[in-house]
This record gives C-alpha cells, sequence and structure tokens, in this order.
C-alpha cells in the first residue's frame, strides 16, 4: 500500500519535475461595497441600484442590487450624576436614557457610566 501512495505522489510532482509549473486561475463574480449615504445627520432611505455610480480604472461597473442592512447598535451612556443635575435635570436624563435603552432591538447593546466630577476626554474615538 505504501508503494502505492509513494507513486501517487511521484507522479503529482511529475509537471514540476518537467519544469511545468501549474496555473491556477481565479475570478471574482460579485464585490460587496459597503456605503452610507446621509443627508445631514439622517439617513436617505429609498436608493436604489441606479442612485449609484461605481467605477474601476475610470470604467462603470453595473450595480446589480442594493441591500439595507441594519448594523447592531453599540452605545455608551456617559451620565453627569453630579449636584448640577439635581431635580428635573436629572429626572429627565434619566427618562431620555431609559426611554433610549427601550428603543433599542434584541442585537443592540448599551452600557452606562455615571461620573460625578469633571469628565476629562482621554482619547478620542477613532475609526
Amino acid at each position: 500500500m505504501k508503494g502505492w501512495a509513494l507513486i501517487a505522489a511521484l507522479c503529482s510532482l511529475w509537471p514540476i519535475v518537467q519544469g511545468q509549473v501549474p496555473v491556477f486561475r481565479s475570478g471574482v463574480d460579485a464585490v460587496r461595497i459597503d456605503v452610507s449615504v446621509m443627508n445631514g445627520v439622517r439617513p436617505v432611505t429609498g436608493l436604489t441600484a441606479a442612485n449609484f455610480v461605481v467605477t474601476d480604472a475610470g470604467v462603470a461597473q453595473v450595480v446589480e442590487r442594493v441591500e439595507v442592512d441594519t448594523v447592531p447598535l453599540n452605545i455608551m451612556l456617559v451620565l453627569d450624576t453630579s449636584g448640577s443635575m439635581n431635580g428635573d435635570r436629572l429626572t429627565d436624563l434619566m427618562g431620555a436614557s431609559r426611554r433610549l435603552v427601550e428603543a433599542l432591538k434584541p442585537v443592540d447593546s448599551a452600557a452606562l457610566k455615571t461620573f460625578n466630577e469633571p469628565a476629562e476626554l482621554i482619547a478620542r474615538v477613532t475609526c
């Protein structure tokens, strides 16, 4: 049995021994392009493939379809709970935060950080 495996391995190497290099071909049937279209802070809805022009090396490509995907939200609430937020201000802040969290979908997530003294920005958000 070992002899047959050796013969099969040698046969598979024969084109290389002969100086022939196997040629592998590949292709791409589709390319996904993620796009966000905004009008100020509001997303533009109702767009179709006809609303987009995609070029590759200056040559227009066919846009076959446009899909609307929803991206899960990851929210970090950072709330001021210092004495300046006493009374109605704190009540309103808590109510607005609660409504925001209740509006999230099951795939979304939220975290809460509170502070009661001046906050310092250590690092800006990077994208």
